[in-house]
């Protein structure tokens, strides 16, 4: 399979994935980052956080702060549209808490 078709392939999956409305934060942000052929630490890099943070992230085992939300939301919209992807798909500026590892659900405060 060629680059091109690798990377077709990428983004079919991406707005598969993507598209699903109940998709929560932590797993949209991954599959954005993966999408984008992004190493954890090199997402880190780039919204000036470390790789460990964006880890908690993906694993909903943390929300960003405020500040971090909305870079990470900002980073999501830029990357969305290098993809050519929907930018409804990016990532929200809030993030539902999450209570013991399990986030809240979606509207949830």
């Amino acid at each position: 399979m060629g680059r091109q078709n690798r990377v077709d392939a990428v983004r079919a999956a991406v707005r598969t994935l993507l598209s699903e409305e109940d998709l929560p934060p932590a797993a949209r942000l991954r599959a954005i980052r993966e999408a984008k052929d992004l190493t954890q630490d090199e997402l880190g890099d780039e919204l000036e956080v470390s790789g460990p943070s964006v880890n908690d992230w993906e694993l909903a085992k943390k929300c960003p702060a405020e500040d971090n939300a909305r870079k990470l939301r900002e980073w999501s919209l830029v990357a969305l549209t290098a993809m050519q992807l929907p930018l409804h798909l990016a990532l929200p500026m809030a993030w539902p808490r999450i209570q013991r590892g399990v986030p809240a659900t979606p509207g949830g405060a």
